[in-house]
């Protein structure tokens, strides 16, 4: 399951631009371009106050951290800690030249460091191309049901208990909570077209396929998604915390179907979403990576890869 979108992306950055995007902390390297400063007090607990341009800026431990043509240096004086810094024996020259075999792109405007599908910023002329973001948080489940039995019912399409997340080890490391939905076919007739009860809590569910009673007997109530309706889901831990899906990962849908005494005829698919921020915002658009197909009543998924 590779995304060919974020691998081209990755060539685009590799083939176009040669940039290094190994910055400090996660940050922006030596660029700055933090929050204005005077004290180190000024800066979050992860930054310390620039001495040169007086911005908060991210410490480092170690050169991996930092752009190439950058070393993870001490700041000088009485300062404390470290910070990314062009060294003092580099031979960067501007004008678009390579230094240490990295590109310098110029600019004045965010417009100039588009490259193909590569978006930058520019920053201090020169144009900054962060890390893609690799945290994996949501899942699409989709409805694939059809038919006349699955459809035409009080209950159209699957009809979702609980969704979770189980770490390498099989330990339960959080409980799934949704985002955006949309009902399928059957939706006026649907008891149950309400996420109530996704709402990352196990609201007693201890079987790790059913629950006690019928499905009519659940409270709160369980999602009905309608045929071909989908729905987003996010995992939250304990303390309300968003969890990450990482390679190992299991992902357990509890689907209502006939390993419960429910009808066989409900079907779906688990999708998961490389674009965290747009799920989060609503969009399914980013959920085509393949986890899970055909899957019915309890479904259990083994994340063996994620895309890079």
């Amino acid at each position: 399951m590779i995304d060919n979108k974020l691998k081209a992306l990755g060539a685009t950055a590799s083939a176009l631009i040669g940039l290094s995007i190994l910055a400090c902390g996660g940050g922006l390297g030596n660029s700055g371009g933090g929050t204005p400063c005077t004290l180190d007090s000024d800066c979050s607990a992860d930054q310390v106050c620039s001495q040169s341009d007086n911005v908060c800026q991210y410490t480092c431990v170690d050169d991996s951290e930092c752009y190439l043509g950058e070393q993870c240096l001490p700041r000088g004086g009485n300062a404390v800690g470290n910070t990314c810094q062009v060294s003092s024996d580099d031979n960067s020259t501007t004008n678009n030249t390579t230094t240490n075999n990295t590109t310098t792109v110029e600019c004045t405007v965010n417009e100039d460091c588009i490259a193909g599908d590569l978006e930058g910023v520019c920053f201090d002329g020169v144009c900054d191309y962060p890390t893609p973001d690799t945290t994996y948080n949501w899942i699409l489940i989709s409805d694939t049901s059809a038919g006349a039995e699955a459809c035409d019912n009080t209950d159209p399409g699957s009809d979702i208990m609980g969704v979770r997340l189980l770490d390498e080890q099989g330990q339960l490391v959080g409980w799934g909570s949704a985002g955006n939905d949309q009902q399928g076919t059957g939706e006026d007739m649907n008891k149950y077209p309400t996420t109530v009860r996704l709402d990352g809590q196990p609201h007693g569910l201890t079987s790790l396929e059913c629950p006690d009673g019928r499905l009519s007997e659940l409270t709160p109530e369980p999602f009905s998604l309608g045929c071909g309706g989908w729905v987003l889901i996010e995992f939250y831990d304990s303390v309300g915390t968003p969890v990450a899906i990482t390679e190992g990962s299991r992902i357990e849908v509890l689907e209502y179907g006939s390993n419960c005494g429910g009808s066989d005829a409900d079907s779906y698919d688990v999708l998961l979403c490389t674009d965290s921020e747009g799920a989060r915002g609503g969009s399914d658009a980013s959920c085509s990576s393949e986890l899970g197909l055909g899957l019915e009543g309890f479904g259990s998924i083994s994340v063996s890869s994620l895309p890079q």
